[in-house]
């Protein structure tokens, strides 16, 4: 797991150059293959299951959802990066964020730490039930009031809507 989320890291710097000047002892880290690697203060590697035949990568990503959850407040999220691809979504974020904490996705930061030549198993590397998620512009009912914010010329977003059901077969 150190060396997936490692590269999942390095891939959100290669989305988001911004971030080699937003946190430059990190991309030092990773560039160096230090065998610790520290997230900013603040900041939290997440995880969740993918679900459904769509994959999508970005170098920065924000958006509310119009309204707001059961206490009142915006549900949204500001992102440094986002890897959504079977079986899995991250995202590069503020350990505080609404849409991803409502969701229930992992913190797995600590993983950066792992060994990247030893194997973990899933069930042991993360100890917390992982939520089935999509990102809210294909979500169902959150597309069609998700307000999407972006930096044109910045934020990269490649996305496919409909993997092909060989790709996503041999994902299994």
């Amino acid at each position: 797991m150190g060396a997936v989320a490692r590269v999942i890291l390095i891939g959100m710097f290669a989305l988001n150059p911004r971030l080699r000047v937003l946190f430059t002892t990190l991309a030092d880290s990773l560039v160096t293959e230090a065998p610790e690697i520290d997230l900013p203060p603040n900041v939290s590697l997440r995880l969740a299951l993918l679900r459904g035949p769509s994959a999508r990568i970005g170098g920065g990503d924000s958006g509310q959802l119009i309204g707001q959850d059961y206490r009142g407040e915006p549900l949204g999220f500001v992102t440094f990066g986002g890897v959504y691809f079977p079986p899995f979504a991250w995202h590069l974020a503020s350990d505080k964020c609404a849409l991803l904490d409502h969701e229930g996705w992992a913190d797995v930061s600590h993983w950066l730490n792992f060994d990247s030549m030893s194997e973990q198993r899933l069930a042991t590397a993360c100890d917390l039930t992982l939520p089935f998620v999509t990102h809210p512009m294909q979500h169902p009912t959150h597309k069609k009031s998700w307000l999407m914010l972006y930096a044109a010329g910045i934020t990269e977003i490649v996305e496919s809507t409909d993997l092909p059901r060989s790709l996503l077969s041999r994902l299994r």
